[in-house]
């Protein structure tokens, strides 16, 4: 991109209706961990019903967020988001290292952290014949992530597509593992009062380890905030949008969960050596033999990638807006406060976010904390 097809003037269009807005919402709450982190849940809390409370408590409290949320992006419907509203109402600097934060660490480590699971289910599919070995899985991860930061910055109406079509495909995956327990018959409602194992840590920090948990599979709530300036009429439809949205994701969790555990018990979740998701269909189906069994677990391995590939599209579209607000005012280098003159993107700010998430990609075995820690676990952390 040469200095002549940028045009420092140049503004964001408002393109985002309220179905696109919709999937921006479900699309960036449900990635990968309702498929991974009751794993982790169960490893710190014994009892599925203790579990629940930790999803319904994160749940509310996010809806709740998320209406005080609709009222800001109402009065101020600006790009930036949280930088706009922490700028305005505390002063220049609450909105600079709020920026801050989310460029070097929440926003690209969570690109990095969603790639990274989703080559991981892909590459689930080929272990029998050739999986990728560690390094192979990493230039994957950054193509993956280089190649959505293409997407986003040649228009709004590319990244907006992809998010659909991710969003509602993954929305359909969840439903479909809801019925699968009734359809084969697998429903035991021994494994809701079965406990797992004790916890490691005790209860009350086995408890708000598993809040945290939770609390990374009911992230992205907050994505429609910096997308203020390219909604169309956010006053009339975005608290509709956040309170539907979010109490959708809400319930899908909540019945996924019971689902999860109608087929397998505290205890097998824990210890399970896969994705909760994988371990669940496998049990469902290894009774019909290993080619049925390869055959389920690589759809279900489909279905967390393209889950995990919809929240990181999201991240690569929401993040760069605030950014691009902060180079606007001169909070960030000027050049990330840019449009570009033929596509009506932030495209510098995206390939910016892009290329830090992908040297923590690169970094993540650096940050691990034992040499058997999944990098996915390591970013998400």
């Amino acid at each position: 991109m040469s200095s002549e097809q940028i045009k420092p003037q140049a503004e964001l269009k408002r393109v985002i209706g309220p179905i696109t807005a919709v999937a921006v919402i479900v699309g960036s709450i449900i990635g990968g961990g309702i498929f991974k982190k009751p794993q982790v849940i169960a490893q710190n809390i014994q009892h599925f019903d203790v579990a629940m409370l930790a999803w319904v408590i994160v749940g509310v409290l996010t809806l709740f967020g998320s209406l005080a949320l609709a009222e800001l992006i109402a009065m101020r419907p600006r790009a930036g988001g949280n930088y706009v509203f922490l700028k305005e109402g505390y002063g220049p600097i609450w909105g600079f290292l709020w920026g801050w934060v989310e460029f070097w660490i929440l926003r690209a480590g969570s690109t990095a952290a969603l790639a990274t699971i989703s080559i991981e289910s892909i590459n689930e599919i080929f272990k029998a014949s050739h999986g990728l070995d560690t390094w192979e899985q990493k230039w994957a991860t950054i193509a993956m992530i280089a190649c959505l930061g293409l997407v986003n910055s040649v228009g709004v109406r590319w990244s907006g597509f992809v998010q659909n079509l991710t969003t509602w495909l993954k929305v359909g995956a969840l439903i479909c593992i809801l019925f699968l327990p009734f359809f084969f018959g697998e429903a035991s409602v021994q494994n809701l009062i079965a406990p797992g194992p004790a916890p490691k840590a005790g209860l009350l920090v086995g408890f708000g380890a598993a809040l945290l948990s939770v609390n990374w599979a009911y992230r992205g709530w907050m994505n429609l905030s910096p997308l203020g300036g390219e909604l169309k009429d956010p006053q009339k439809y975005v608290p509709r949008v956040l309170f539907w949205g979010i109490g959708f994701v809400m319930l899908i969790y909540i019945a996924v969960n019971i689902a999860y555990a109608f087929v397998l018990s505290q205890n097998e979740i824990a210890q399970s050596n896969h994705v909760v998701a994988v371990t669940f269909i496998r049990k469902l189906f290894s009774v019909y033999g290993s080619g049925i069994d390869k055959f389920a677990v690589g759809i279900i391995s489909v279905a967390i990638a393209i889950s995990a590939m919809g929240s990181l599209n999201a991240d690569i579209l929401v993040g760069p807006r605030t950014y691009y607000a902060l180079g606007r005012d001169g909070l960030f280098p000027k050049f990330l406060g840019r449009v570009h003159q033929g596509f009506n993107t932030p495209a510098l700010a995206i390939l910016a976010q892009a290329f830090w998430a992908i040297i923590l990609v690169l970094g993540a075995d650096i940050m691990r904390e034992s040499p058997l820690e999944n990098p996915f676990d390591t970013l998400t952390d």
